[in-house]
């Protein structure tokens, strides 16, 4: 990918060379669309915000498309979180509550597979983990 590899000729004009390994993941859009491959938060958020109602109101379904080609994640989680009347801002009370919804679990077992990115960096913090 050319902007990943630009990005780490950058990253390697900067960081002097030593002992310290470093790796990067580079995801290619916000991290607000790992929360929407994430979809079974959203009855966290409110009971009304299922995938049947995402695919009938914006023609998307955060359980089967590609998070990864969502243009804009933030006002694309935004919309979801509107067919219940809510909003999905970038401050940090209302990144806070989505994170705190979120199953850790689906995404470690699940929704890495349907992600590559995400893959990436869950792959590459077990192998620091593994390491230690």
């Amino acid at each position: 990918d050319r902007v990943e590899l630009a990005t780490r000729k950058a990253i390697n004009k900067i960081l002097p060379p030593g002992a310290i390994p470093v790796d990067m993941v580079l995801a290619v859009m916000e991290i607000e669309a790992w929360f929407i491959a994430e979809h079974t938060h959203f009855k966290k958020i409110d009971r009304s915000i299922t995938c049947d109602k995402i695919r009938e109101n914006l023609g998307f379904d955060p359980s089967q498309d590609d998070v990864e080609e969502i243009d804009h994640p933030p006002e694309r989680l935004d919309e979801i979180y509107s067919i219940a009347g809510t909003r999905y801002t970038k401050n940090s009370g209302r990144v806070r509550n989505t994170v705190h919804r979120l199953d850790y679990e689906n995404i470690y077992f699940d929704i890495r597979h349907r992600v590559p990115r995400l893959a990436a960096l869950i792959d590459h913090i077990d192998s620091f983990i593994s390491q230690g």
